[in-house]
């Protein structure tokens, strides 16, 4: 399990100045199941639905102002990539990353953050495959031999 709690502005578009909040990243998924059993979409679950040994694998990002609706919870099966610009001392330009849900059409999460370094930490946390991922490859690959 790992998780990370960063502050960050969450922005609809690149001229959305942004609103202020916490990102909190959640990998924890039980090993049991392969990624195709899971439940897929961007809401949180009721006990009712989740699947029986399910644990957190999501981001949430929480307001600091408690009255804004900008508030997310996002599965992270839900996600296809994701996007990052280039900061350099060229042009000043505030570090995102824009976590796709679907490459195709373009939508997604945009978050901008205070330095390149959470940034990027945030950006190696997405990179990362969950143990029933890992394990679900490791399975196929077995399987093809």
């Amino acid at each position: 399990m790992g998780s990370m709690t960063i502050g960050a502005k969450y922005k609809t578009t690149l001229k959305d100045p942004g609103t202020t909040g916490v990102l909190r990243m959640v990998r924890a998924i039980s090993a049991s199941l392969p990624p195709s059993s899971h439940i897929n979409r961007a809401s949180p679950l009721s006990s009712s639905e989740a699947p029986i040994g399910r644990n957190e694998d999501n981001f949430t990002f929480t307001p600091n102002d408690p009255r804004s609706a900008m508030k997310l919870n996002v599965d992270f099966r839900s996600i296809k990539g994701h996007k990052f610009n280039k900061v350099d001392g060229s042009k000043p330009a505030p570090p995102l990353l824009n976590i796709l849900k679907d490459s195709d059409k373009g939508g997604g999460y945009m978050f901008e953050f205070d330095s390149v370094s959470n940034r990027d930490l945030c950006c190696d946390f997405v990179e990362q495959l969950s143990s029933a991922e890992m394990q679900w490859r490791m399975k196929l690959l077995q399987e093809d031999r």
